[in-house]
């Protein structure tokens, strides 16, 4: 009875990590075909994590696909006032 008690413990404790991971990646997300502007995907990202749409996903995507890779994607966000101190601490960036 252990066993199956310890079991059905983790098995809750990874069902909700699982669904907190597909959650903040919002990789069910329908993109658009054209870009997205990017004060918009940051006003998404500003809502609690229940209410976002996943138009990070979308961003990130698009600008992967026009440029190869997301570094450098940073820089986009600090034009309209990201700033470096707005992640929480081992937070990463949001591409």
């Amino acid at each position: 009875m252990l066993i199956l008690a310890i079991g059905f413990y983790l098995m809750i404790i990874f069902k909700d990590y699982n669904d907190s991971l597909v959650a903040s990646a919002k990789l069910d997300t329908k993109c658009p075909s054209e870009p997205l502007e990017i004060e918009f995907v940051y006003e998404d990202y500003e809502k609690p994590m229940k209410q976002r749409q996943g138009f990070m996903h979308c961003f990130c995507l698009s600008y992967y696909n026009a440029n190869g890779t997301v570094e450098g994607s940073e820089a986009e966000f600090e034009a309209i006032g990201w700033e470096e101190g707005m992640l929480e601490e081992g937070q990463d960036p949001p591409c």
